[in-house]
């Protein structure tokens, strides 16, 4: 039974799974380095701000400690954090900026296991970073 019997140009599709990649998509914008990245929407739990100590992987979260992971180099400070993870175990992604969240109607093919692919985004190339590759490694860490 196909529940969605038309796709986003109202031709009819026996697809079910072209319907739903037809769909956009939400995305979350940020810059790491000077590098606009993304990563999907539906892997953030939420947006915050912590206490970042260069180089280290804790950092804490309305004063409790939270495993922090950062594609780059950042310097000390005050820092934008995406939170991701089940709850009990939050983790974040420490970035220099969270710029947008937007509609994204293309196919994501993954290249690794910390990339969902790449997309053209506002004229740019933008990985798009998967959330969940990092929960892996503190499961192999543990």
């Amino acid at each position: 039974m196909n529940i969605f019997p038309f796709n986003a140009d109202n031709r009819h599709t026996d697809n079910l799974v072209d319907a739903v990649l037809a769909a956009p998509q939400p995305l979350v914008l940020f810059r790491s380095s000077g590098m606009v990245m993304a990563t999907p929407l539906s892997q953030a739990y939420r947006f915050d701000e912590v206490d970042y100590t260069a180089g280290e992987t804790i950092a804490l979260l309305n004063n409790l400690p939270i495993t922090v992971h950062s594609i780059s180099k950042l310097s000390t400070g005050r820092k934008p954090v995406i939170l991701f993870g089940p709850a009990g175990a939050l983790q974040g992604l420490i970035v220099d900026e969270i710029m947008d969240i937007i509609a994204y109607e293309g196919r994501l093919s993954p290249t690794s296991q910390a990339s969902a692919g790449t997309a053209l985004i506002r004229g740019c190339v933008t990985e798009i970073i998967n959330l969940e590759w990092f929960l892996s490694l503190n499961v192999q860490a543990a």
